[in-house]
């Protein structure tokens, strides 16, 4: 079987010394083949803070998704009673699971951090660490991502913004400015 290699920013490339490689039929890197269905606004966002993660991180991610890519869906909604949940990631199937609301509503900034925290999930996958969800916040303000950390300091008076907040809780400023 042919192989296509994959440069290190973890998009196809032909160039450099790849860390994986793909089937000639993915000419893509794994993330960017799950987001080829995503909302563009999501696809841009994503590989925006894809391209800003560290070597290392992406590294990594690349190792765990070597086998089996990651999968991205939009769904109408994740909301429980009493919650609205911006997005998910489901480590046993490598899913993130956004929410339409949220891939629509937040604005940039927002959503951007909302893919690094969810990114974040899948870094604690790939390095065998829980699913903590202030570690994650953690990890994805490490990488230069503090939106929600800083609403849930303004909020709660504390570090690390659980993927889901009370229903209507969302201030002005995760909507885009019109």
């Amino acid at each position: 079987m042919t192989m296509v290699r994959e440069g290190e920013d973890g998009i196809a490339t032909s160039a450099g010394k790849p860390p994986m490689t793909l089937p000639a039929t993915a000419t893509r890197g794994p993330l960017e083949v799950a987001l080829s269905a995503a909302p563009p606004r999501l696809h841009d966002a994503a590989l925006d803070v894809w391209r800003s993660l560290p070597a290392d991180v992406r590294g990594a991610l690349l190792r765990r998704w070597r086998d089996l890519g990651p999968i991205v869906l939009v769904v109408e909604t994740l909301d429980r009673p009493g919650c609205a949940v911006l997005a998910r990631f489901l480590r046993e199937c490598d899913a993130f699971v956004f929410s339409r609301n949220a891939v629509e509503r937040l604005c940039d900034e927002g959503l951007r951090a909302l893919v690094a925290h969810e990114l974040a999930h899948a870094y604690q996958a790939a390095t065998g660490r829980p699913g903590d969800e202030r570690e994650a916040c953690a990890v994805a303000a490490s990488w230069g991502f503090t939106f929600f950390a800083d609403y849930e300091s303004a909020l709660w008076g504390g570090p690390g913004f659980e993927t889901w907040a009370p229903m209507g809780s969302l201030p002005g400023e995760f909507l885009p400015t019109v």
